[in-house]
């Protein structure tokens, strides 16, 4: 369990030293590990956006037009990102051009540790063209063009998707039963 010399370690002190939601993406990064990256179709199955969606967004928003290849690319910051915009767009009626101008702001601060994002408010501006992350009760709009979007939400529906997400290559179970296979030739003793 430790290096010699080292004083021994319990249980709890190892779950704690081990990054579990840092694996996730759920938490900073410590040791060194990489964060977490998703493939487009984990992207477009935890943030409820269908592929003709994403092409759109792809072709207006800078952040997601950066994520290019096959090979997982995007963050959690690029999932709460991605979670903000499908929420202004469906259920506030925000066209999607109309956040082009604050996409990178939007999503550079939906890279924050999510512990500093629970209990925020996205505060966005679209006369002044400005996005900020409001953390208390009384969120101020900036001018008479805002918009608010609570985090809350959004944190705990990714949180609860991340968690429950099968991993993709699960094997399923075949609907045929074992059978024993009888070699053709008896092998020889020597």
């Amino acid at each position: 369990m430790g290096c010699v010399g080292e004083s021994p370690k319990t249980k709890a002190e190892h779950l704690d030293a081990w990054p579990y939601d840092s694996i996730v993406g759920l938490a900073p990064v410590k040791r060194g590990l990489d964060p977490m990256e998703y493939s487009l179709t984990q992207f477009r199955s935890l943030v409820g956006v269908s592929i003709e969606t994403h092409r759109h967004w792809k072709r207006i928003l800078p952040p997601i037009r950066r994520r290019v290849g096959r090979s997982p690319s995007f963050t959690v910051g690029d999932l709460v990102g991605g979670a903000v915009v499908r929420q202004l767009t469906e259920r506030a009626g925000v066209r999607v051009g109309a956040l082009a101008d604050l996409a990178d702001t939007l999503f550079d601060l939906c890279s924050s540790p999510w512990a500093s994002l629970e209990g925020g408010t996205l505060v966005l501006d679209l006369a002044r063209r400005t996005c900020v992350l409001s953390k208390g009760r009384a969120v101020q709009p900036t001018s008479d063009l805002s918009l608010t979007c609570r985090l809350d939400p959004i944190l705990s529906a990714l949180r609860e998707g991340l968690l429950t997400h099968p991993a993709s290559g699960v094997q399923t179970a075949l609907p045929f039963p074992p059978v024993g296979v009888a070699a053709e030739h008896p092998r020889r003793r020597a």
